[in-house]
C-alpha cells in the first residue's frame, strides 16, 4: 500500500510540473509571412530565416522585428507583439502555481500578434 501511495504522489507531483499553455501551445507559434511581390528575404531579429511566402516559428515570449529585403525595393520593417494565450487559464483548474510559473517562464502564457505579417514592398 505504501508503494502505491508513493507512486501516486510522484505521478501527481510530476504532472503538476507543466503548465496548461505550455502543454497545449508550446513555447513557439507559427506566423505566416507574406510580401507583395513575393520572394523577399525575411530577417527576424536580424537573422535571415527565408524568403516570402513562408511560415516562421517565433518565440511567444519575445517581441520580434521582421525585416523584408528585395533587390529593387525599399527595405520594410514590421514588429510583432504579444497577446494573451487563453490556454493559460487552465492553470486555475489543473496546473496550479507550478503550471503558472512554467507558463510564464517558457512564454507560453503569450501568443504572437499578429499571426500573419504582410507587407507591400515599394520600388526604389
Amino acid at each position: 500500500m505504501k508503494k502505491i501511495l508513493s507512486w501516486f504522489l510522484v505521478t501527481v507531483l510530476l504532472a503538476g510540473h507543466t503548465g496548461c499553455a505550455s502543454i497545449v501551445s508550446g513555447k513557439q507559434e507559427d506566423v505566416t509571412i507574406h510580401s507583395e511581390p513575393a520572394g523577399a528575404e525575411v530577417y527576424v531579429d536580424d537573422l535571415k530565416i527565408g524568403t516570402t511566402p513562408m511560415i516562421a516559428s517565433l518565440k511567444r515570449k519575445k517581441h520580434h522585428t521582421v525585416k523584408f529585403k528585395k533587390e529593387g525595393y525599399q527595405e520594410e520593417l514590421r514588429t510583432t507583439g504579444r497577446g494573451f494565450n487563453w490556454w493559460f487559464t487552465g492553470n486555475l483548474i489543473l496546473g496550479g502555481i507550478i503550471g503558472i510559473i512554467v507558463d510564464f517562464a517558457t512564454g507560453a502564457v503569450y501568443k504572437v500578434k499578429p499571426q500573419e505579417v504582410n507587407v507591400l514592398l515599394k520600388q526604389k
